[in-house]
């Protein structure tokens, strides 16, 4: 068997933030080892960025082709209500442009957009509306930029409120073990 590469990119959701067993992607690494299988798992969430930060770092990406990838972006481009850090939120336009560039630039052999999950509006100020609308760009984009696509958000948005860590904004051990199992089943569907 020949070695893959899966790189994961994103911000703190792919990072891991928010489960005790250090992430999905990292849920995705052990599941491969103990199952022998050749899979280099590489995990480039970075909590806090925005699509522009994310835009900037795209390079790092090159010496790891060819791969396979899985993209969750986060929230933070979303505008919110008493926001500490309005610098990086993007209007809806500016986030659709951001990733116009980003997805087709970073888009490996296979890849999987997995949109965000809805949030609480209670602790993070982010109206579903605006959510949704958020959600709506981003899987059209990715899709359109050939992405295999999970709508996360659309799966779970009734039932989020089991999966989230305590800050309302990041998905606990239940929720990240949901991610890595979808993503494993996807890895082995190749």
């Amino acid at each position: 068997m020949t070695m893959t590469t899966l790189v994961g990119f994103g911000a703190s959701s792919m990072q891991g933030v928010g489960d005790s067993q250090g992430g999905c992607l990292r849920r995705v690494d052990l599941h491969c080892r103990e199952r022998g299988l050749p899979v280099n798992v590489v995990n480039k969430g970075i909590g806090g960025q925005s699509t522009a930060h994310m835009l900037a770092r795209i390079d790092a990406l090159a010496p790891l082709r060819p791969y396979d990838l899985v993209v969750i972006l986060g929230c933070n481009d979303l505008p919110r209500a008493r926001d500490g850090n309005p610098a990086i939120r993007s209007s809806l336009d500016g986030y659709t442009d951001n990733l116009r560039r980003l997805l087709p630039a970073i888009r490996g052999r296979r890849s999987l957009f997995i949109s965000s999950f809805a949030v609480s509006e209670e602790r993070t100020g982010i109206t579903p509306a605006l959510f949704a609308d958020y959600m709506d760009a981003v899987t059209g984009l990715a899709r359109t930029s050939g992405y295999d696509i999970w709508d996360l958000y659309r799966e779970t948005k009734d039932t989020v409120t089991l999966l989230l860590a305590a800050d309302g904004l990041h998905f606990n051990d239940q929720g990240h073990a949901l991610i890595a199992a979808r993503v494993s089943a996807w890895l082995a569907a190749a």
